[in-house]
C-alpha cells in the first residue's frame, strides 16, 4: 500500500510542475498577467474550504484511537481497548 500512496504523491507534483507552466503562461499571453494571480486565489481559497470541510467532519475524532480486533492463538477473536493500548504506549511498552 506504501508504494501506492508514494505513486500517487510522486504523480501529483509531476503533473503540477507539468500543467502549472503551460497554463501560467497561457492566461499570461492570451487573458492577463493578472489572472496567474488570481487563479492563485481561487486554488487558494477552494484548499481551506477543503480542508475546512474535512476538519468539520473528521477533525473531532482526530487523535482517538479504535478499538483493535486480533485473533489469539488459539483462533479466537479477542478485543483490545482503547484504553489498554494508551496506558501500554504510556508505559512505553510495545502495543502490538
Amino acid at each position: 500500500m506504501r508504494g501506492r500512496y508514494m505513486g500517487l504523491y510522486g504523480l501529483t507534483w509531476s503533473v503540477a510542475f507539468g500543467i502549472g507552466p503551460v497554463l501560467g503562461g497561457w492566461l499570461n499571453d492570451n487573458i492577463a498577467p493578472v489572472m496567474i494571480w488570481v487563479g492563485g486565489l481561487a486554488a487558494g481559497l477552494l484548499g481551506v474550504a477543503g480542508f475546512l470541510l474535512l476538519w468539520r467532519k473528521v477533525g473531532r475524532h482526530y487523535g482517538e484511537m479504535a478499538p483493535v480486533e486480533r485473533h489469539r492463538a488459539d483462533g479466537t477473536l479477542a478485543r483490545e481497548s482503547v484504553s489498554r493500548r494508551k496506558r501500554l504506549m504510556r508505559d512505553g511498552v510495545d502495543a502490538w
